[in-house]
C-alpha cells in the first residue's frame, strides 16, 4: 500500500512540474511573439509618419513651385514698367516668405539678374553659368520646375539650402505661326533650417526618440545635437561603430525600417552620450534636384517595451491565477495521497475537517486576487463563494443568483454560461472557457475564465475569474482610430500632391487666355465664362489646401496659456458669423494649461462654426469653462438641430459630414480630435435630434499647477 501511494505521489509531482513547465514555456513564447508584433507595428507606424512627412515636404515644394509659375506667367523681366514689376515681385515674395522662402529674384534671357528682393545691390550680375539657368534655357517649357541643393555665401556662409527655378516662356506671332521662346528665369531660395523647423524637428513619437536629416552623401544636415551636424553618419564618432550598420542600410535601400544600435540620446541636455542602445529606425528619401535627402526617425526599443508593461502585468496575473489553481489542486491531491492510509483509519469527522481546511486555504488564495472570483452551483446558479474584489463592489452576494447579481437586465441564466461549454457529456470538466463582456453596471470590459471544479461537498461547481481589461480595450480602439487617421492622412497628401500640378497649369492657362482676350477686345460673355473657370480652379486649390493641412502632422512649440483667452480669441474669430446668435459666457478662474494657443484656438473655432451652422435661423450658444480635478473643461452648447443617433458615432471620421455637397469636406472634427489628443486631452460630442449639441473638451492642467 505504501509503495502504491509513493508511486502515486511521484506521478502527481512529475505531472505537476510538467504542466508548470509547459505553461511557462507557452507563456514565454506568447509574450515574445506579442513583443515582436508590437515592435513591427510600432516600426510600421513610425515609417508611415516619416513617409507622411516626406509627402508633406513634396507638396510643400509643389506649393512654392506653383507661386513661381504664377510669377513666371506675369513675366516681370519683360515688364517695361520697372516700378510696377518690383511691386508685383515684392507682393509675390511676401506670399512666399510665409512659406519660409528667404529670397527671390528675376534673371532675363541672358542670365543677367534684373531684380532681387532682398539684395538689390547684386542686380546686374551675370548668372548664366549656373546649372539651373542653363537647364531652363535649354528646355524653355511652361510648368518646368528645377531645384537643386546649394551652399549659401555671405551672411549665411556654409549653410545649406534649396534653390527653385522656373523658366519664363514668351509666345510670339499669331494663329498657327505662334513661336515659344525663352524669356528668363524666376528663382527663389529656401534654407534647410526652415524645412527642419516646419517638418523635421516636430517629428518625434517618443520622449527619448530623435530625428535627423541626412543628404545623399550621408552627411548629417541636422540633428538635435549640434555637435553631430556636418559629420558623416558612418564616421561621426570613429572607433565606436555605432552608426555604420544604419549608414550601410540607408545607402543600400534608400527607404526602410529596422532595429540598429546607436548612441543614447539625452533629451534633457539634447546631446548624444558615449553609451549605445538599440533603436527602432524608419527612414525615407525626398528628391532634391539630382540628389536626395533622407528623413530618419528613431525610438528606443526600451520605450516600446514599456508600452507592453500593462499587458505583461495582466498576463503575469493570469498565469499566477492558473498556476495557483494547478498547484493548489496538486497539493490537495498530494495531501490526500500522503494521508490516505491514516485517513482510512480516522473518523469521518476528522476527514471532513481536513477537507474543510484545504478548501478554506484555496478560498483564502482566491480572496486575495486582484480579479473578480466567484463560485456558483452549476445547476441552480446560486453563488457559493465571492472574493473580496466582488464584495467591495456588490456587497455580500453569497446565496444570490449570479445572473441576477451581475447582469440585472437578464431574465434568466446568461447564454454564455451554458454548462455544455465547461462540462463534457459524461459530466467531467472540459477545461477553461474564455469570453469577454462589458458590464452594464460600471461599463468596464472584463476577460472571463470559466471552468468546472469539484466543491468541498463533492458536487460540481462553476469557478469564474474575471480580469478587468478596460485599458487594453481602450488602447485597441485608440490604435484603430490612429491607424484610420494615418491612412487617410497618406491619402490626403497623395491627392493634394496629384491635384496641385494640374491646377497650376489650369490657372496659368486661364490667366493667359484672359490676357489674350482682353488684349484682343474679345467677347465679354467669353470673359465671364473664363472667370467662372478660374473661380472653380480656385475652389479646387482650396480643397487641395485643406487636404494638405489634414495630412501634415506638426508639433508646434508649447507654452503656458490661459484657456479662457483662447476661447475669447476663438469667439472673436467667428464674431462676423454671429448674426442672430446670442452667446452666453460662464468662464471660471482657471490654472494654465500647456499647449499651442493657435492649435487650440483652431479646435474651438471649428466647434463654434459647427454650432453656428446648426442654427441657420439664430439661437443661443453657451460657453462654459471649469476645473475638474487635474483637467480644465471647456463646454460649448448650442440650441441647434442636433445630430442623429446614426451619425453621432461617426462625427470624428475624416470626410464624414452632414452638410450639403460643396459646403465642407468633413475634416473639422477629425483635425480637432487630433489636436486635442496631441495635448493629452479628450473631446466628446453629446447630441440628439432637435435637442442641440454639446461639445466637451478636457485638457490636462500644467504639471506645476497640479502640484500646488
Amino acid at each position: 500500500m505504501e509503495t502504491h501511494i509513493g508511486k502515486r505521489q511521484w506521478t502527481i509531482s512529475v505531472m505537476t512540474l510538467m504542466v508548470v513547465a509547459i505553461m511557462l514555456v507557452l507563456w514565454n513564447r506568447s509574450f515574445t511573439t506579442t513583443k515582436e508584433a508590437a515592435f513591427q507595428e510600432f516600426s510600421r507606424r513610425q515609417s508611415v509618419l516619416v513617409e507622411n512627412t516626406a509627402n508633406a515636404i513634396r507638396v510643400f515644394f509643389d506649393e512654392i513651385a506653383w507661386h513661381l509659375k504664377m510669377t513666371a506667367a506675369e513675366d516681370p523681366a519683360g515688364n517695361l514698367d520697372e516700378e510696377r514689376a518690383r511691386a508685383d515681385l515684392q507682393r509675390r515674395f511676401e506670399r512666399l516668405s510665409y512659406l519660409g522662402v528667404n529670397d527671390m529674384g528675376v534673371l532675363d534671357a541672358d542670365g543677367i539678374l534684373r531684380y532681387n528682393v532682398k539684395a538689390p545691390a547684386i542686380e546686374g550680375r551675370d548668372f548664366s553659368y549656373r546649372r539651373y539657368f542653363r537647364t531652363a534655357r535649354q528646355r524653355p517649357e511652361a510648368g518646368l520646375v528645377i531645384n537643386e541643393l546649394i551652399e549659401f555665401k555671405g551672411a549665411d556662409v556654409g549653410k545649406k539650402g534649396v534653390i527653385f527655378a522656373v523658366p519664363v516662356v514668351r509666345t510670339d506671332g499669331e494663329g498657327g505661326e505662334r513661336e515659344r521662346r525663352f524669356g528668363g528665369v524666376i528663382v527663389c531660395t529656401l534654407k534647410v533650417d526652415t524645412l527642419v523647423r516646419r517638418f523635421i524637428a516636430p517629428l518625434r513619437l517618443s520622449d527619448r526618440g530623435f530625428v535627423m536629416l541626412v543628404d545623399d552623401e550621408l552627411t548629417i544636415l541636422w540633428s538635435p545635437d549640434p555637435a553631430m551636424t556636418g559629420h558623416k553618419l558612418a564616421g561621426v564618432r570613429e572607433g565606436t561603430g555605432g552608426s555604420a550598420p544604419l549608414a550601410s542600410a540607408m545607402s543600400r535601400d534608400g527607404s526602410g525600417m529596422g532595429e540598429y544600435i546607436f548612441w543614447s540620446y539625452d533629451d534633457r541636455d539634447r546631446i548624444f552620450t558615449d553609451d549605445t542602445e538599440p533603436y527602432l529606425f524608419a527612414y525615407t528619401t525626398v528628391r532634391i534636384g539630382k540628389g536626395w535627402w533622407s528623413i530618419v526617425s528613431s525610438t528606443p526599443t526600451e520605450e516600446v517595451k514599456a508600452l507592453l508593461g500593462g499587458y505583461y502585468a495582466d498576463q503575469m496575473m493570469l498565469l499566477g491565477v492558473i498556476l495557483t489553481v494547478v498547484l493548489a489542486g496538486s497539493s490537495y491531491l498530494l495531501h490526500l495521497s500522503s494521508n490516505q492510509r491514516r485517513l482510512l483509519e480516522r473518523e469521518v469527522d476528522s476527514r471532513t475537517r481536513d477537507l474543510k481546511e484545504s478548501h478554506e486555504r484555496l478560498l483564502t488564495i482566491l480572496d486575495g486576487l486582484e480579479a473578480a472570483v466567484y463560485v456558483s452551483d452549476i445547476e441552480t446558479h446560486r453563488i457559493l463563494f465571492a472574493n473580496r474584489y466582488i464584495r467591495d463592489i456588490y456587497g455580500e452576494v453569497v446565496g444570490r443568483l449570479c445572473w441576477r447579481t451581475f447582469h440585472e437586465e437578464h431574465n434568466g441564466p446568461c447564454s454564455h454560461c451554458s454548462n455544455e461549454r465547461i462540462l463534457a457529456p459524461d459530466g467531467t470538466p472540459r477545461g477553461v472557457h474564455k469570453w469577454e463582456y462589458r458590464s452594464s453596471t460600471d461599463g468596464r470590459w472584463y476577460a472571463v475564465y470559466d471552468r468546472a471544479i469539484k466543491w468541498m461537498d463533492g458536487r460540481m461547481v462553476r469557478l469564474e475569474i474575471a480580469v478587468d481589461i478596460t485599458e487594453r480595450k481602450t488602447l485597441e480602439e485608440e490604435k484603430l482610430r490612429a491607424n484610420r487617421l494615418a491612412a487617410v492622412g497618406r491619402l490626403a497628401a497623395g491627392v493634394a500632391h496629384e491635384i496641385n500640378n494640374p491646377l497650376a497649369n489650369a490657372s496659368l492657362n486661364v490667366q493667359m487666355l484672359k490676357d489674350m482676350l482682353s488684349a484682343a477686345g474679345g467677347s465679354r460673355d467669353v470673359m465671364r465664362k473664363l472667370e467662372g473657370v478660374e473661380k472653380n480652379v480656385d475652389r479646387a486649390a482650396h480643397i487641395a489646401s485643406e487636404l494638405l493641412d489634414f495630412s501634415r502632422s506638426q508639433r508646434r512649440e508649447t507654452v503656458k496659456i490661459d484657456i479662457n483667452k483662447v476661447v475669447e480669441d476663438a469667439l472673436m474669430a467667428v464674431d462676423y458669423q454671429m448674426e442672430g446668435v446670442e452667446v452666453k459666457r460662464r468662464l471660471a478662474l482657471l490654472p494654465p494649461v500647456k499647449g499651442s494657443p493657435e492649435r487650440l484656438e483652431q479646435v474651438f473655432v471649428n466647434l463654434l462654426k459647427n454650432s453656428i451652422e446648426a442654427m441657420p435661423d439664430g439661437g443661443e450658444i453657451d460657453v462654459t469653462t471649469r476645473r475638474d480635478g487635474a483637467f480644465v473643461v471647456v463646454e460649448i452648447r448650442d440650441s441647434g438641430v442636433g445630430i442623429g443617433d446614426d451619425d453621432l458615432p461617426r462625427v470624428f471620421e475624416p470626410f464624414f459630414t452632414t452638410k450639403e455637397a460643396g459646403e465642407g469636406l468633413g475634416f473639422g472634427l477629425a483635425i480637432s480630435y487630433g489636436i486635442v489628443a496631441e495635448h493629452g486631452g479628450s473631446i466628446a460630442i453629446e447630441s440628439g435630434p432637435g435637442s442641440g449639441t454639446t461639445a466637451v473638451v478636457r485638457l490636462p492642467v500644467h504639471e506645476t499647477e497640479q502640484e500646488v
